[in-house]
This record gives C-alpha cells, structure tokens and sequence, in this order.
C-alpha cells in the first residue's frame, strides 16, 4: 500500500513478470463490477475446449447474480486447482469488504497460489481481512534510487557512471520533484522526448502559468503535499504531447472517459484510423502515461490498453479546464458517437464478448457524465448499455432499467427513428419474456405507431411482423385467443410477399407459434388440431433453407422444439420425441452453443423429460428434469412459470417411484407463490398437480391434506372444463362428476378415480397415476 504514483502496480506486475508459476493475472479490483468483469475475461482466457468455452457461455448467461459470480469463481478455481502455482493481483483495491466474498481464501477451494493487493488506502491495514505482518508499505524513493530510475530512463546509465557537473545537475533537480516512480518517470520521459533545459523545465513546473490548479484538493486528497507538482508534471507532459499530433487530443479526451483499465485498442479505431491510434499509443508509451497488461494469454496484452488511476483522474479535469463549454461538449458528442459506431458494428452473438470488454468502460463514461447537461449522450449510453444487458447477458431488469431511463431524457432525438422504434421493439420483448403483459403491449403500440410514421420499408415491416408475433403473446397471457391469433395472422399478412430468407424464416417462425398458441389454448379439442397443421407448414417453409450452419440453424431449432412442444399439448408424446425433439438435439451436438441456444436448450430438455416421463422412461426423465431445474433459473430465473412445467413432471417422477419425500419436497415449492399459469395448458397442468398431491398425501395416509388439494382441484378443473367441453357436457358434468366430488360420503379412492376419469378426457392416452 502507498500513494497513487509510488509504484505499488509497476512491483506487483514486474514480480508477475519474474513469476515461475503457471498462470499470471492482474485484475482490475476498483469496484466489486470492475473485478467481476475482469474474472469474466480472466475465464474466457482459461477456457481452451469447446466444453469449457460452451460452459463460459452458459455462466454467463446466468440471471442471479450471486449464482453468476459463484458459477464464475467455482470455473476459475477449477482451473486454478489444476495449475501447479498461480498469482493473482487484485490492483487498485478500495474497499475490502465489497469484494471480499471473491477474494481467494482456501488453498482447497482455490488450490496453491499467491495473491497480491493494491491499494491507496491506509485504513485497509486495520482489516480483520488482513494479516498487518503481510503489509508493505511502498514509500518514497531514496534519493538514489530516483537518481538511478531517472538517469536510467533518460541516459540508459546509472547515477554513479555519470560526469560530475551531470550528477550535481541532476541531484539539484530531482530534489525538486515528488520522490516517487510516477514523478520521476514523467520526468525524465518528458526531458528525454523534448530534450527540455532542466532548469527551464523546472521554470514551467514552478513559476509558469497554470490552469490546473484547482485539481490540487481532487486528485490526491490523501497527500496535498505532492499535488500540485504532479499535475504540473502531468499537465506539461499532456501539453507535450497535443503538440505531436493535432488529433491527440481528440483520442486523449476519449480515452479518459473510460474506466483507467483494459481499454479495447478496436474500440479506439472507431474514433481515429488505426495507423492514428497506433502512434498516439507510441507517444503516450514515450511519455510513461501506459502500464503495463498482465494476462495468461500475451497476444490479449496487446489488444488493450491501461492507464495509472492517477493520470485518468487528471485528464477528466485537465480537458475540463482547457476546453471551451462548447468544445467539450463537441468532443462529448464525438466520442459517444465513436462508441455507437463500434455496436453497430457488431453481431447479436459479440455482444457477450462486449459485455466484458466495455461494459465497465461505458458505465464509467456514463457515471462521469450522468449528472451533466449532455442529454443526448447520456440517452445514447443507456440505450448501449441496455443492448448489452439485454442481448449480451440476459440481464432482463438492468436491461428494462437502462432502456427505461433512455426513454427518459427530455430529448430523444438523438436515437434516430430507427433505433426508437429498436428501443420499444426491445422493451417489448423484455416486457413479454418477463411476462408483464400489459407493459409488453403499450411499448409494443409505441414501435408500432413510430413505424405509420415513416415511409414503408423492408427493415420496418419485418420489424412490424415481429411486434405483431410480441402482441400476440401479449393477449395470450391475458387470456384473449382471438386476438392473439388474429395478431399472428396480421404479421403473417404483412410478410407474405417477401420470399428473402430472412422473411421466410421469420414466416416459418410465426406459423409455427401459432400452431404452438392453438394447442395452448385448446389441447386436444377438434380446434387444436389446426396446430399439426401449422407445425407441418412452418418446417415445410424451411425445407429448401436447411443447413447446419449459420442462422437457418437456430431457426430449424426453434421449430422443432416448438413444434415439439405443440404435439405435447395434443397429446402426441412419441412423435414429438422421434420427429421433433431427437431432431433438435442433433444440432445442439454440432456445437450451437451461442447464447440463444443455450436458453433453447433449456425448453428442449423439458420437452425430453415430459417425453420420457408418459413413454415410462422415468429414470431417464427424472435426470434430465433435475438438470433442467437448475440450469433453467440461473438462465431465466426462478419465478418464471416456464419452470412450473419441469417442477410438476419432477414431482410426478418421483411419486411414480415411489420416492414420497422427494415428491414432498417439488410440491412444496409449487405450492408457493413463485409461479403463475397463463394459459389453459398450464391451468390444466395445475389440476394435475394437484391430483398428484391427493395421490401422495393418500400415499402417506394423510386424508385431510389430501382433500385439501381435492378443493384445489375442483376449483381449477370447474373453470377448465367449462371452456374446454361443450355446453351439454359441461351441464353433465356438474350434475354428476362435480357432485360426487363434493359428496361427503365418497372415499378419497373413489374420487381419485373420478379425477382421474376428467382428466383422461382431455388426454386419453395418458395413464395418470394412481
């Protein structure tokens, strides 16, 4: 520990440098978001198989982000445990408890290694965290070392081996400057580049007309002492070197509005040509203003590029003094721009690798600028940052959040219509896969409306067609079939001249969603066999695309899986075994393992375990519904009423083989709040929950719990049954099954039966339980 400048980060990476062990990773530990990122790229540098690099996606794709991070850290331990020795350096360290739950602490868990902090901060010492023994303290320089660094730097020689009329020169010099590595390096770098008179050069630092200093009481509050020469120091080498190129200080006012850290070259080049950012980054090399990166991999060292904490700090407030309002915010503009060139430049599948690039780097530049006049940038950083979450990892609310608070600024015309219409379009299907109808169609109007307002395009009625497909969700949560099918007809409508292949994916993909909605909504009644047909058009409208690469891929996956899960509602189990769900697995064993993908891996294998459940497979079921359970809420969460479908096969699994208590345990969780049933499938599906829980409570003998769930039982199969028979058999069934029911003389075995009886007259070809 030590001041900012007195070289704490230069020993920790030079003794990495000279460290023997297997790997070597300095990180950046300024926040506990800033170390969680930097884990995330540490990791993405260990994977080295498919396996590893698919289960890195998987990670990061994970919704809680307590399971995230303990996914995360039991990766890199798992890696970490198999390296014969290994170094950590946790640099720029703040505070210790925000990140001390990632802090390796056991050579179990983490296997044999080292670990080194960086800090400013004194008060760390006093931690129950740290042993005081292990502290060192990083002074000043003696005035021989300065000596020696300084006449390193710039004559390649030591002190000693120089002339005495240069010794007393320079020693009358260097006593004029803060002793530590910092100053010392500016130093000398800034005389050996412009091959300044010392005396001159101590003239500026001293007696010269400054404009910083202000800065004095905000860079280094914990030592005053030492501010005021080192911002001059600085303010004179940052001079310098906007005299070398005009365009300098462009990129230098760029570059400071990111986090100090692991800055992407790539992300550089969207501001300034790369022969531009390959010299700027060889001026600022000459002047000392660059650390050196530390990763396993080195070719990654070269792809980024990090500053002292120190000099970010002092170049926000150097341009902020030097800079005309209107200059500044010319160039604020100017750099968000350069930011949205980059993600425009990108594919849906790099926003996960952007996610651990520049996440930290656009939270930064959006923390320093958030409380400023600069609305259209702050506006264009929340929606960026958004599609990050959004796209990259999934992160729905932080997601929602971001877009949200884009819509918020006074002024959106920044975004253009476009990319307004991409903003609503977007909360939409945040809004749809978080299942909050009512939000998901009053931001799905808003697209819609945008787009009457702009001439007819290709691009906008794809995107019409696809806000139609949200809708149509939208009225199925709330129970309104008609209208979602006629919103599935009015996408279909809109698409059906354009033959390209991405229209004809996206047909394919609505017809097969409709098929999915009708047998949602009707089982097997005669209305719901209209879903065959649907499911039937929608693979034959992709036929000619077939291929095993690229996007027709992922589209061929989504129609099997979903025309799979529609032949599940009807009541086609083996069909959609053999034809739909063992087809899809095929493509998953091609190693389709980008981020969407994984999610579908999700329905696929609930898919497999209701298969393998009513084929009697049930060991088979059981273990791929375990997994699925776990895998599916770190992906979408837990109280997502996807995994209600997994959670009652599971309970049915083990009532079947006769494991009472872990049939308990699913029920128990069912019977709480978490999950909610949108549509008539999984209504009936909550009837048969609780016709499982009369079977297991009889099971164990407990005959009033039992006919608690009978209650449960009859009130939701009443209101089933009413809009799936017809009005003649809803009449008898009142005055016969629904009175027996109640009936107080029948035992609980009688009734069992007549539930079982309603519910085979959905599905006569299930055998329920009992």
């Amino acid at each position: 520990m030590g001041l900012a400048g007195s070289g704490k980060t230069t020993l920790a990476s030079t003794y990495a440098q000279r460290y023997d062990g297997e790997i070597a990773y300095q990180m950046n530990a300024q926040s506990c978001e800033t170390l969680k990122q930097s884990y995330m790229q540490l990791a993405y540098e260990l994977a080295k198989t498919p396996e590893e690099k698919e289960l890195l996606i998987f990670i990061g794709n994970i919704q809680n982000q307590q399971n995230f991070i303990k996914q995360l850290l039991n990766f890199i331990q798992m890696h970490l445990k198999k390296s014969k020795d290994w170094l950590l350096i946790f640099d720029n360290v703040t505070s210790l408890n925000s990140i001390a739950d990632m802090l390796p602490s056991d050579v179990k868990i983490w296997g044999k290694g080292k670990v080194i902090l960086t800090t400013n901060n004194s008060n760390l010492k006093q931690s129950n965290l740290i042993d005081p023994n292990q502290c060192i303290e990083v002074e000043e320089l003696s005035i021989k070392d300065s000596l020696d660094l300084f006449c390193k730097i710039l004559y390649s020689s030591s002190f000693a081996l120089l002339q005495k009329q240069q010794q007393e020169e320079i020693e009358f010099f260097i006593k004029k400057i803060p002793n530590f590595p910092l100053d010392i390096a500016l130093a000398a770098y800034y005389v050996k580049q412009t091959n300044a008179n010392f005396n001159q050069y101590l003239k500026n630092i001293y007696i010269g007309e400054h404009h910083l200093s202000r800065i004095r009481d905000q860079i280094i509050s914990d030592n005053t002492l030492y501010a005021l020469s080192r911002q001059q120091l600085l303010e004179n080498s940052f001079n310098q070197i906007l005299l070398v190129d005009s365009k300098f200080k462009d990129i230098l006012f760029f570059v400071s509005l990111f986090n100090f850290k692991g800055i992407p070259k790539n992300l550089l080049t969207f501001y300034f040509d790369e022969d531009t950012i390959n010299y700027f980054i060889l001026t600022l090399k000459k002047y000392s203003l660059l650390t050196e990166e530390l990763a396993p991999n080195k070719k990654e060292c070269s792809k980024f590029i990090s500053f002292h904490p120190y000099i970010q700090s002092y170049g926000r407030l150097y341009f902020e003094t030097i800079l005309e309002a209107k200059e500044f915010q010319k160039l604020i503009n100017k750099s968000v721009m350069a930011v949205k060139k980059c993600f425009d430049s990108l594919t849906p599948y790099q926003y996960d690798i952007l996610y651990v690039q520049c996440l930290q780097h656009l939270t930064s530049f959006l923390e320093y600028i958030k409380n400023s006049s600069h609305t259209d940038a702050i506006q264009i950083l929340h929606y960026l940052i958004g599609k990050i979450y959004f796209i990259g990892t999934r992160e729905l609310p932080l997601a929602k959040d971001h877009f949200e608070k884009a819509l918020s600024c006074k002024n959106i015309v920044s975004l253009s219509k476009l990319e307004q219409i991409n903003l609503y379009k977007d909360l939409a299907d945040i809004c749809k896969d978080m299942e909050d109808a009512k939000y998901t169609l009053h931001y799905a109007k808003k697209a819609l409306n945008l787009i009457e307002q702009e001439p007819n395009s290709s691009e906008l009625t794809y995107l019409k067609a696809h806000l139609y497909l949200v809708t149509c969700f939208a009225n199925l949560f709330s129970d309104n079939i008609s209208l979602a099918n006629e919103d599935c007809n009015q996408a279909l409508n809109f698409i059906k001249n354009n033959n390209s292949k991405k229209f004809t994916e996206l047909r394919s993909f609505l017809r097969s969603h409709q098929g999915w909605i009708n047998a949602v909504t009707y089982l097997t009644k005669a209305e719901g066999e209209c879903a065959l047909v649907y499911a039937d058009d929608a693979l034959q409208m992709l036929n000619s695309e077939i291929s095993v690469k690229g996007k027709v891929s992922r589209f061929i996956i989504y129609m099997y899986i979903t025309n799979g899960d529609t032949l599940c509602k009807l009541g086609n189990f083996q069909q959609a075994l053999v034809e739909n769900f063992e087809k899809a697995q095929k493509y998953f064993d091609n190693k389709l393992t980008h981020s969407p993908h994984i999610i579908s891996k999700v329905y696929l294998d609930i898919g497999f375990g209701e298969c393998w459940l009513r084929t009697g497979q049930l060991n088979k079921a059981t273990k791929v519904l375990k997994n699925v359970i776990e895998r599916g809420e770190q992906l979408l969460g837990k109280n997502t009423s996807l995994m209600f479908y997994p959670y009652v096969f599971l309970m049915e699994c083990y009532l079947r083989l006769g494991k009472l208590e872990l049939a308990t345990e699913q029920l128990t969780i069912l019977m709480g709040d978490r999950f909610s049933c949108k549509t008539k499938h999984s209504q009936f599906m909550e009837g048969l929950l609780h016709y499982n829980a009369m079977i297991l409570y009889t099971k164990k003998q407990d005959i009033d719990t039992a006919e608690k769930h009978l209650t449960l039982f009859i009130n939701i199969m009443t209101k089933f049954l009413k809009c799936f028979y017809s009005a003649e058999d809803y009449i008898n069934f009142q005055k016969n099954d629904l009175l027996a029911l109640k009936t107080n003389n029948q035992n609980i075995h009688a009734k069992l039966k007549i539930c079982k009886k309603l519910l085979n007259t959905v599905y006569k070809n299930i055998d329920f339980f009992e």
